[in-house]
């Protein structure tokens, strides 16, 4: 089952982690920077909004590859220097971008409609690894350290920036809790706020 590299990749359920989604049209490859998760540990979840540009594109394709790297030069390049990146491709002549360290081809199953949004659920298609230490990224530990900075700063800080540090402490805790629901960087960015009360 193509579903075994979840598990090896250390993906919960439920979480978000930052990819980069590639995939062809009229032979050229286009590329974004992209959120993925999985609710059953089989299919994977992408959720874009509808007023996107690109949906009705992989809408039609069916078929993208989503890019697995830490590296964050890669997302830059992905908005903004996209004509630094090159491109390999997959065993059915999908594109990916060269450097990363694997990358996951999808095939598109269902679409489930929100308000906003469509999500695609898609299924494991082929996988490749070229890194064993390939590091997917979730913000979740990145803004519980980041929380945890501004929280010691706290004491040091004007009224006036101590307004927008705790606006900040807030927006983290709601990113944290959406990226990865019910873990330990929760429950830490949660006790940062409550502690930050008592400054």
């Amino acid at each position: 089952m193509k579903s075994e590299i979840l598990k090896l990749l250390n993906v919960k359920r439920g979480w978000i982690y930052e990819s980069i989604l590639s995939f062809s049209i009229n032979g050229k490859a286009k590329v974004m920077p992209m959120g993925f998760f999985t609710d059953d540990m089989e299919n994977i979840g992408i959720s874009i909004y509808k007023t996107s540009k690109i949906l009705e594109d992989l809408l039609s394709k069916e078929i993208f590859v989503i890019n697995l790297t830490s590296d964050v030069k890669f997302f830059y390049q992905s908005i903004f220097e996209r004509d630094k990146l090159k491109f390999l491709s997959t065993k059915s002549n999908e594109p990916y971008i060269d450097g990363v360290d694997g990358y996951l081809e999808l095939k598109l199953d269902r679409v489930v409609e929100t308000a906003d949004k469509k999500i695609l659920i898609s299924e494991i298609k082929d996988y490749e690894l070229f890194s064993k230490d390939t590091r997917l990224i979730n913000r979740a530990s990145h803004l519980s350290l980041e929380a945890l900075i501004l929280v010691t700063k706290l004491p040091y800080l004007s009224l006036e920036t101590k307004k927008w540090a705790l606006k900040s402490l807030n927006e983290y805790e709601r990113i944290v809790k959406k990226v990865a629901p019910n873990s330990e960087y929760g429950k830490i960015v949660d006790a940062l706020r409550k502690f930050s009360k008592t400054i």
